[in-house]
């Protein structure tokens, strides 16, 4: 009897700091604003000075062999001219045509105008798919951007205050979808455009109700960008791609806080989830990737202490295992797990101070940068626009 009347008054002590350390919570804590800046935009593959030149060279080389003019010397010259490119990264197409033409001049008779021309035209083409697949050198007849953001791939973010960016100070809206869009553009050496629509403060149902008209009207925008471009012959197989490849759903912390007050279990959650991820392949397509990511900052949130973080942590993990069901169960749903404290590369007592902002609970711009960089890494194998794979990502 002793040992169970220890271990009874133990757990209800413990309960009862865990009970004040959530009610002083509950009273004291206040979130930040959302952050200023643009919630959209597009993140351009940065081809690099080799690969600039690279392609260059093999451009320039086979439009020489193809009409058969003086190979070396055509050569020569267009390798110098694209590593100046490279150097200076401020090329302009126009100059880049005129040098070639200019080229050509100097190694032609007068009486090859039309072949001239002829070469200009290849070359012009080759520029153009040389363009569909890397970062385009600007140029005064670079697309508009509406066009680009058209052609380009898609990943939306939808969830809470950390879609919306929740402790991001630098004006530029919220760092994660940004960060995902940047890093997956240089792993899949394309353009890749982003939208955050995300709620504060939100749970599952609210996203329902309140972002899900908001994608239906950017689902709809983008196709009629799309139809607009089929006036081209290679813009047709964009009528083939899912307005939107990839939906990052960031939820699930407001949903276990609210469950103390409303009473909804995992099982309501799961089913509130379920909903969602179906609502969001009905309206983008039953292609498009669902990807459910764990939310790390409950690990390491300075925030909180224990016996509580405990608490949380036992919570998030329950709330974790329904994403990880329903990305088992349905078709293009990804399950990403937390990241492990060797990847933060510090230990929990330095993350307070590198990665979170001052209200201890919110990542700050490094912090997002981190998480989006393990999001992009782990989703980067497992999904490619050109040939998508439905394993489940535990990284």
């Amino acid at each position: 009897m002793g040992v169970r009347r220890v271990v009874l008054v133990g757990g209800a002590m413990v309960a009862a700091v865990t009970a004040a350390q959530a009610a002083n919570l509950w009273l004291s804590y206040k979130s930040p604003p959302d952050p200023a800046g643009p919630h959209f935009g597009l993140e351009t593959y940065k081809v690099t000075t080799s690969e600039l030149s690279h392609q260059g060279r093999v451009l320039v080389d086979g439009v020489a062999e193809k009409y058969k003019a003086k190979r070396m010397e055509l050569a020569e010259q267009g390798r110098n001219l694209v590593d100046g490119m490279s150097e200076t990264y401020k090329a302009k197409s126009i100059f880049f045509r005129e040098g070639v033409r200019g080229m050509w001049e100097s190694v032609s008779r007068p009486e090859d105008r039309s072949q001239r021309d002829d070469f200009m035209v290849a070359l012009q083409r080759a520029v153009a798919r040389l363009k569909g697949s890397e970062r385009k050198v600007e140029s005064a007849e670079s697309d508009d951007e509406p066009a680009k953001q058209a052609k380009a791939r898609r990943i939306l973010f939808i969830g809470d205050s950390l879609v919306q960016g929740v402790g991001c100070a630098d004006g530029n809206g919220p760092t994660l979808p940004r960060k995902v869009a940047g890093f997956l553009a240089d792993k899949w050496k394309m353009d890749v455009s982003w939208r955050a629509l995300g709620i504060s403060g939100g749970d599952v149902r609210q996203l329902r109700e309140e972002v899900l008209p908001l994608l239906r009207e950017d689902v709809a925008v983008v196709k009629s960008q799309r139809t607009s471009l089929l006036s081209e012959d290679s813009d047709k197989e964009l009528l083939g791609r899912p307005p939107v490849d990839a939906v990052f759903l960031v939820v699930g912390l407001n949903d276990w806080k609210k469950s103390v007050q409303t009473g909804r279990s995992w099982r309501a959650f799961r089913e509130d989830l379920h909903e969602l991820v179906r609502d969001i392949k009905e309206i983008c397509g039953e292609d498009c990737t669902v990807v459910l990511p764990s939310l790390p900052g409950v690990d390491f949130a300075p925030l909180f202490r224990e016996p509580l973080r405990s608490l949380l942590r036992a919570m998030n993990a329950r709330w974790d295992e329904q994403k990880r069901y329903l990305a088992e169960n349905l078709k293009e749903v990804h399950f990403v797990d937390k990241p492990t404290l060797k990847f933060w590369g510090t230990t929990s007592a330095k993350v307070s101070d590198e990665f979170f902002c001052n209200d201890r609970v919110h990542p700050n711009e490094k912090g997002y940068t981190k998480w989006g960089e393990y999001l992009a890494e782990s989703l980067s194998n497992a999904f490619r626009p050109e040939s998508k794979k439905s394993d489940i990502v535990d990284a």
